[in-house]
């Protein structure tokens, strides 16, 4: 149990430190920063499983997560986004409308309880997760460096490249988490996984830290 909260917090720490450097040092811009953060973080995943797995411990990790970025969130937003955050490696430099980092370890969160309720579930939660991190990830990256048509907006914050880009990253985390997990691969279930992702990503405003776990994670108890 020890050796799960270390490797994590541990982990989470020099995920921040290598992204606050990078950004220092001009290698990546303030959304690049954040989107490795965002990208990276999802990792923590599977050292709970294999340390924390089956236990209440799988929930305490992120609701700690939780509580620090809304305190942070809440920081910048009283200091009207004068000041950094204090997890400064996910949020944006200044107010935002929603709290989407929030919502990140909020899922985290649940996907820890949901799978505590049925060991069935875990690798479904996880994949959830990984279609989050990866698809959103991704999506956010590409979507503000294309051009032509796949600059097209599908809604005010989505474009086609964009979406694109989630569909496939979604399923190449979804492939990690399988290959970590020494799961099965369905090409066409990874298909659908993708299309789910991708969908379930458009409303964006920080919700999709919402809607893509928990709607990638139900298609995948139906698919797996």
């Amino acid at each position: 149990m020890v050796l799960g909260y270390l490797f994590s917090y541990i982990y989470v720490f020099i995920i921040l430190l290598i992204a606050a450097v990078a950004e220092k040092k001009q290698l990546l811009g303030q959304e690049g920063r954040r989107k490795l953060v965002h990208i990276l973080l999802v990792f923590t995943w599977l050292i709970m499983l294999k340390y924390l797995k089956g236990t209440i411990h799988m929930i305490v990790i992120p609701l700690s997560f939780v509580i620090l970025n809304l305190l942070s969130y809440l920081k910048a937003k009283k200091d009207d986004g004068s000041n950094i955050p204090i997890l400064s490696g996910m949020e944006r430099k200044g107010v935002e409308e929603t709290p989407g980092t929030v919502y990140y370890a909020l899922s985290i969160m649940i996907m820890g309880g949901f799978s505590l309720l049925n060991e069935e579930w875990v690798i479904p939660c996880g994949m959830g997760l990984f279609c989050m991190a990866f698809g959103d990830g991704m999506a956010g990256i590409v979507g503000k460096h294309v051009s032509g048509i796949f600059a097209n907006r599908i809604t005010s914050e989505k474009s086609l490249g964009g979406s694109i880009a989630c569909f496939v990253f979604s399923i190449l985390g979804c492939v990690l988490l399988l290959m970590f997990t020494k799961q099965e691969i369905v090409l066409l279930k990874m298909f659908i996984m993708g299309v789910t992702c991708m969908l379930l990503e458009l409303p964006g405003k920080g919700i999709d830290n919402l809607t893509v776990p928990f709607g990638c994670m139900t298609m995948a108890i139906l698919l797996l």
